[in-house]
């Protein structure tokens, strides 16, 4: 769950968390990320801090190797060679610069796969590679405006009837009581103090789909081979608030998320994303037993929220869903505050 006003001082950086170091012959090496254009900057599914690449299988994945001050001879005698070849190939097999780009390709599903350095009969470990099957679940989208469709009170003694949708919206004034769950009633003074709630409460303007999915794809597919499409979306009116505060409420007690789950839209997708306008309490959170998750106003970036809602889905954490070893996880407690997008080795190899 993503609550607003989160905070925590943030942590300084990691040594390594840039890149990550060995060495060959004594010379430094580097090993770092390799960004395509479509890709976010530190989030390319390269774990300095593991020294771990993920590799889809049947696909592949670069890193950026160097190794300063190497001459050309000396670079004309290193093999670059996988722990299992069978699993893992890389390209080229021999550097021709001291900065050269690593393409990683995984041929079958294999986890602690090293890519190694061999030079004059000595064999160093570069960095390691999980090659991860694909997962692929669908998404539906359910865009939600809560309905308050309640009347004025056609008697004395009653101040507001329900309207078409069967309950009483409105939260009484004074010392009025909801009679029946019918309407509300005129308490001890004799006096109607509450006015009818007639007025709907439309959902947050969430993004289109295809710019949803392509976030979720540079997220989960770039960095955990997990394929997230936006497969439907739905514009529904439903009467959710069943405390009539006007936020949707994340507790048990009143189930007002368990109410969204009988809206018979999208329910054929693995996933549904309910939008609304506001939660008691958070920006977002995830049921993952119902694999439902529900978005609600925020101050960043929606797609951040909505992959970090998702992950409770896709991912088996365990404790409370939340990985908080590094800042720039996708999956950080505080990620209203740290805004991260890092998929690293522990959250990949968490897909269920």
């Amino acid at each position: 769950m993503v609550k607003p006003g989160d905070v925590e001082a943030l942590s300084p950086p990691l040594e390594g968390r840039e890149s990550s170091r060995t060495s060959i012959n004594l010379l430094p090496v580097e090993i770092e990320e390799f960004k395509e254009p479509a890709e976010i900057t530190g989030c390319t599914g390269y774990d300095p801090v593991a020294k771990a690449l993920m590799v889809p299988e049947g696909g592949s994945n670069k890193v950026t190797l160097k190794i300063s001050g190497a001459s050309q001879a000396l670079l004309n005698k290193m093999t670059f060679k996988s722990s299992m070849p069978g699993n893992v190939t890389i390209s080229p097999e021999t550097p021709i610069s001291e900065e050269q780009v690593l393409t990683v390709s995984g041929l079958t599903a294999q986890r602690d796969v090293s890519v190694q350095v061999e030079i004059e009969g000595t064999t160093v470990d570069l960095f390691e590679v999980d090659v991860l099957r694909r997962v692929t679940k669908t998404i539906h989208v359910i865009n939600v405006t809560e309905e308050n469709d309640d009347v004025a009170g056609d008697d004395p003694t009653t101040c507001v009837l329900a309207g078409a949708n069967g309950f009483v919206d409105t939260k009484p004034g004074g010392d009025d009581v909801v009679f029946k769950g019918d309407g509300v009633n005129i308490g001890a003074n004799q006096n109607c103090e509450s006015t009818p709630n007639d007025t709907n409460i439309p959902p947050i303007v969430y993004p289109d789909n295809d710019a949803l999915q392509s976030f979720l794809h540079r997220i989960w597919l770039q960095q955990a081979n997990v394929e997230l499409n936006v497969t439907g979306e739905s514009d529904v009116t439903f009467n959710y608030d069943l405390n009539r505060s006007g936020l949707l409420d994340t507790g048990p007690f009143f189930g007002e998320y368990n109410e969204l789950d009988k809206i018979p839209d999208g329910q054929n997708a693995d996933f549904r994303i309910y939008v609304v306008d506001d939660i008691d309490g958070a920006h977002g959170f995830a049921v993952s037993n119902d694999e439902n998750a529900f978005i609600g106003r925020a101050d960043f970036s929606l797609f951040l929220l909505t992959s970090h809602e998702l992950g409770h889905l896709v991912l088996d954490i365990g404790g409370n869903g939340h990985l908080d070893h590094l800042n720039d996880l996708v999956m950080h407690t505080q990620i209203a505050v740290h805004k991260g997008c890092l998929v690293d080795q522990q959250t990949w190899r968490a897909v269920k």
